[in-house]
């Protein structure tokens, strides 16, 4: 496979990408206030092992010596979900202070991204998560399926109440978005 998923083979790369992409903000909190996400390097280390380890298991038991987009995405997700990235989140506004009005933020805008602060502050692993492996999936794609907050909420909801799924539940999940 080319691209992306055979740059994430490279430990270094992989660190830098998913650094990158764990360190930024969501936009529709960015846009209104500072937000900062702690992250643990050596977690994303422990990370690529087990991203390889994936793709290892693909080869044994599936047969795939080069797994598709799905599969990969999946062991992405799967390894990222698993590490628990970021430690940490800053907020300049709780979804607490937001409601109340004890912040700096606009009542419009406080009250436009209350519902996503209030869903980050729960599930910032989870969506951070996906929403890479996702991004990765879709650069295969000619015409990516878009999921919506709703999708992702639930999305979100069932990995953190999920903790030991099987890796097959994982390319499963961006096989059957992508196919919708």
């Amino acid at each position: 496979m080319d691209g992306l998923f055979a740059d994430l083979e490279q430990e270094e790369l992989f660190v830098s990408f998913i650094s990158e992409h764990f360190r930024q903000s969501p936009t529709e909190i960015a846009s209104v206030m500072h937000c900062t996400n702690h992250i643990d390097e050596e977690r994303i280390r422990y990370s690529f092992g087990e991203y390889k380890q994936n793709l290892e298991k693909f080869d044994v038991f599936l047969r795939s010596r080069n797994p598709d987009h799905y599969k990969r995405a999946g062991a992405l997700l799967h390894s990222l979900h698993e590490s628990e990235i970021i430690t940490k989140v800053d907020l300049e506004s709780t979804a607490e202070e937001l409601e109340a009005g004890y912040t700096r933020v606009n009542y419009g805008d406080a009250e436009h991204i209350l519902k996503f602060v209030e869903f980050y502050e729960t599930y910032y692993n989870q969506m951070m998560c996906f929403d890479v492996s996702y991004r990765a999936c879709a650069a295969y794609e000619n015409t990516p399926v878009q999921y919506d907050f709703d999708y992702l909420y639930n999305m979100c909801r069932y990995l953190r109440s999920n903790s030991n799924l099987a890796l097959d539940t994982f390319f499963m999940m961006f096989k059957s978005l992508m196919a919708r």
